[in-house]
């Protein structure tokens, strides 16, 4: 498992890691590093351990506590079925909701990364 069309994908294992395909042969999407960025800082070690890269096998999605898909559009979204299998609990976990929260602050008040579309 690697990446849609426009999407990149991320499972978080029993053990609170984020792996990610490695991104080789994959783009890096904008989103996705973002989301990098967010989980390196200090505070959100308690929800994700560490960060690898690497293959992302059939068995490492069925048995992760989470799978998250980033893109543009959406920013992240949590995969709470795969395969028609519940994926962790069958509902969205703390590394999605914290991840859409912080996105959502991003879009509306990160005045670093927002660009200023009319002069006032």
């Amino acid at each position: 498992m690697a990446e849609g069309a426009s999407e990149n994908m991320a499972i978080v294992t029993r053990d609170k890691v984020l792996k990610l395909p490695s991104f080789a042969r994959i783009l890096k999407g904008t989103t996705v590093m973002r989301a990098l960025e967010m989980l390196e800082e200090p505070a959100n070690q308690e929800l994700v351990s560490s960060i690898s890269f690497g293959d992302i096998t059939l068995g490492g999605a069925y048995s992760s506590e989470e799978i998250l898909i980033f893109g543009t559009s959406f920013n992240v979204l949590a995969a709470v079925r795969f395969d028609g299998q519940p994926v962790g609990a069958g509902t969205p976990g703390p590394v999605f909701r914290l991840l859409h929260e912080r996105f959502q602050w991003d879009v509306r008040h990160n005045t670093a990364l927002l660009t200023p579309v009319f002069d006032e």
